[in-house]
């Protein structure tokens, strides 16, 4: 995950999250073993504290990178959606429209 959040600054401006949020989710197929492989430690966490433990500094990481904890919350469902179903998973370009249609609920 180091090698992969990484590649996504060098390649990223930090002050473009359109673009961000269009090569993370791009990565769900890029990348996808490595996907899998978050969500099968996730469920070894439940049984291995050496496992639990460095997925959270994980996590405190993904927290950093993204800048809070919801964006974390939204790329590991977006996630689920791409491994899961496919087909039917969101665009970038629909997850990032939705992200405005709410920034601009909140707004009011």
């Amino acid at each position: 995950m180091d090698e992969l959040g990484d590649e996504l600054a060098r390649s990223v401006p930090a002050e473009n999250p359109e673009e961000q949020w269009h090569a993370l989710i791009d990565t769900f197929t890029t990348h996808r073993a490595l996907w899998v492989a978050q969500l099968e430690a996730v469920v070894q966490a439940e049984r291995s504290p050496e496992v639990r433990k460095h997925l959270a500094e994980g996590q405190r990481q993904g927290r950093e990178g993204l800048g809070r904890s919801v964006p974390l919350a939204l790329l590991t469902g977006l996630m689920l959606q791409w491994l899961v179903d496919l087909e039917h998973a969101p665009s970038a370009n629909e997850v990032v429209a939705e992200l405005h249609s709410l920034t601009e609920s909140y707004r009011r």
